[in-house]
């Protein structure tokens, strides 16, 4: 039961970070663009 609660809030997070995650998408691309290139 206890599991259940702790499932549907972790839901509602992840709907609340991909709502965030639209805005922020095109900087998370950027920085991991930096990152693959400085590796070289």
């Amino acid at each position: 039961y206890l599991f259940m609660e702790i499932n549907e809030l972790y839901w509602k997070m992840l709907e609340k970070i991909n709502g965030i995650d639209e805005k922020l998408n095109i900087n998370v691309t950027t920085l991991s663009n930096i990152v693959s290139t400085s590796d070289i």
